[in-house]
């Protein structure tokens, strides 16, 4: 820009411009200079973000992936050393055992030191419970099976009405029920079965199909009336 005089002035490509007041660095009176302003109030500014790689790490320390085992949970104190815990359970006897009192054996058979050293075929407590309440079970439905048909085939409840039958047949079915459940789960693939085991799982097995066969008959005989 070329200044022709005080008030005009000439740029080549825009044309002629006027001259308002000069501009100087010092203040001549005329012209307010701008007042020094003060710095810009600062917003404060959120903290900065972790990386990527710290914010997943904390996140997946929240979570199991998957497929990852989880952790197993305490079983309590081991039965034979009170102050270590115990990692497994015997499978005869059902007892808490650490890592040294665990014997193991092919198809995750865990035992402990009184069931290893105990004579072979010899049944845990737990067991041998069940059997003789198998047993006992399977007598008493014997009984009431054996009462509830000869009783109905010599009309021993003719006079009682059928209040008598129901309360007989309400206990035989309890006995057969239980004496089947306890016989059935007294039988272990992974242990030694004895033959008292079967006899009682078979003997509760024949009663309840008796009792089966015994309503469905009872059933089609009273529809015929």
């Amino acid at each position: 820009m070329d200044e022709l005089n005080a008030t005009q002035a000439r740029c080549a490509k825009h044309g002629p411009y006027t001259i308002l007041f000069q501009r100087s660095a010092s203040d001549d009176g005329l012209i307010p200079l701008a007042e020094t302003s003060s710095p810009p109030h600062q917003t404060p500014t959120a903290p900065a973000a972790l990386p990527y790689a710290q914010q997943y790490n904390s996140y997946a320390q929240q979570y199991t992936p998957y497929g990852q085992p989880m952790q197993a949970q305490a079983m309590g104190p081991c039965q034979n050393h009170q102050q270590v815990a115990a990692v497994q359970r015997c499978t005869r006897c059902s007892a808490r055992v650490c890592s040294v009192c665990d014997f193991s054996f092919p198809g995750d058979i865990h035992l402990c030191p009184r069931c290893v050293t105990s004579a072979s075929g010899a049944l845990s407590p737990g067991r041998k419970g069940m059997m003789i309440g198998s047993y006992v079970m399977a007598g008493a439905g014997t009984f009431f099976f054996a009462l509830l048909v000869v009783g109905g085939a010599m009309g021993m409840f003719a006079g009682m009405g059928g209040l008598a039958i129901g309360i007989i047949f309400i206990m035989l079915l309890g006995c057969v029920v239980a004496g089947f459940g306890m016989g059935v789960g007294t039988i272990d693939r992974q242990l030694n079965n004895t033959v008292a085991l079967w006899i009682a799982a078979y003997w509760n097995g024949l009663l309840v199909l008796a009792l089966i066969l015994t309503t469905i008959v009872g059933l089609m005989m009273k529809g015929k009336r």
